[in-house]
């Protein structure tokens, strides 16, 4: 079948997927921080940080995730990173927001896959280490 030559690329998909979701999130979290105080816990100002510095933080830290996987850069590591931070989210938004929970699982499986698959074949990883 034509889909069996292309389903190699299956793992390079969900990858940019995971990534572009980081990266969008990122960037509406960098450029209306007010719309993402509610779903930061209260906790958070335990850190020493304001909610707005810690939204602005945390917008930073998924554009990064996102980039990286986007080339395919230590994709072990961050695809551990970006599982680790959906599952954190999941915990700390719990029921409060379901629709928002069942998207982030969605992510946070798709992140896990990619993981556990580790660089695909469009990695830069699989230039530059292998």
């Amino acid at each position: 079948m034509k889909f069996d030559k292309l389903a190699s690329y299956a793992p390079a998909l969900v990858r940019y997927g995971v990534a572009l979701v980081f990266i969008l999130l990122g960037v509406s979290q960098l450029v209306d921080p007010m719309d993402w105080y509610a779903l930061f816990p209260d906790q958070v100002l335990l850190s020493g940080l304001s909610i707005h510095q810690t939204v602005l933080f945390n917008g930073s830290f998924d554009i990064l995730i996102g980039a990286l996987l986007l080339v395919g850069l230590f994709t072990r590591v961050v695809t551990a990173i970006a599982t680790l931070h959906m599952l954190i989210v999941i915990v700390v938004i719990g029921t409060d927001y379901y629709t928002i929970a069942v998207r982030d699982a969605g992510v946070l499986l798709a992140s896990l896959s990619s993981f556990l698959r580790g660089p695909d074949k469009l990695c830069l990883d699989k230039k530059i280490f292998h």
